[in-house]
């Protein structure tokens, strides 16, 4: 037989495609969507071989997966490594210098 999973309520978009499954040993698999956090609703029914109608398939078991937020380190990148400047420079500005500057998750600057 096979599982078959839906989300029935709350955030949907929780998950990467093709979304929540059971495996035949009824391991349940999802991947997360980048950044997300909350609560979706699914249900879950068990289909025998060679079932065509929703009369043969099992009762719905509902279930709910909550994905807790977490707050990412700080992080960014540096446009260049290597910076090269005469002794006689006085003062330096170098434009965007730091990028894709993250103070935590959700937030850039």
């Amino acid at each position: 037989g096979s599982f078959h999973v839906a989300v029935v309520g709350g955030d949907g978009g929780l998950f990467r495609p093709p979304g929540p499954a059971i495996s035949p040993d009824g391991t349940l698999s999802f991947a997360l969507s980048p950044d997300s956090s909350g609560s979706a609703r699914l249900e879950a029914r068990l289909q025998p071989p060679g079932c065509a109608s929703a009369a043969c398939r099992s009762a719905p078991k509902a279930f709910s997966v909550h994905v807790r937020p977490v707050s990412d380190p700080p992080s960014f990148e540096v446009r260049r490594r290597r910076i090269e400047v005469n002794e006689d420079a006085g003062e330096v500005r170098v434009s965007t210098f730091a990028q894709r500057v993250s103070l935590e998750r959700g937030q850039s600057g």
